[in-house]
């Protein structure tokens, strides 16, 4: 990709300009903790945060509102934003697991007060899918053909399985 490029192009004089700024080696790792808590999931699962804007959050409702089911659970569920749509229909249960600290944090705050919510930190391979009628990813190209496999062997016939943006 170009803008892979781009960044490697810019690194060193980025670093260069930076240990002429003298700042203080504390805000380094400032600075790290607070990427390694948000993007934890890039380094264990090449899985970064992408969030679901309102208008997936909107047609996966729309999609889902005809559909029998009853438990739902979003695989990767970052902030919550998919969770928080989903809740609002009448008659589901929805979960989420996800496997990076802030992200994790924000959605478990963000669906705490939901009765029908439940988000969870942990990694979305330790989670069996069979008891669950939809499964929700909006992962990466990378782990798509291992989740596939997953969804193949453990989800019950009927039910759904739906990506956002990334091939199966």
């Amino acid at each position: 990709y170009w803008w892979w490029r781009l960044i490697h192009a810019l690194f060193a004089p980025a670093a260069v300009l930076f240990s002429d700024l003298n700042i203080a080696p504390e805000w380094y790792l400032a600075a790290f903790a607070l990427t390694f808590l948000v993007y934890r999931g890039a380094l264990t699962s090449q899985v970064p945060l992408y969030i679901s804007n309102r208008e997936a959050a909107r047609a996966l409702v729309g999609f889902l509102a005809a559909a029998p089911a009853k438990k739902i659970i979003d695989l990767g569920a970052g902030t919550g934003s998919i969770m928080r749509a989903l809740a609002r229909m009448r008659d589901v249960q929805v979960f989420g697991i996800e496997n990076s600290y802030l992200p994790w944090a924000i959605c478990f705050l963000r669906t705490a007060r939901l009765g029908n919510c439940r988000c969870t930190f942990g990694s979305l391979w330790d989670v069996s899918l069979a008891e669950y009628d939809v499964a929700y990813a909006y992962l990466s190209p990378a782990p798509m053909h291992r989740l596939w496999l997953k969804v193949s062997h453990e989800m019950r016939p009927g039910a759904l399985f739906i990506s956002n943006s990334f091939e199966v």
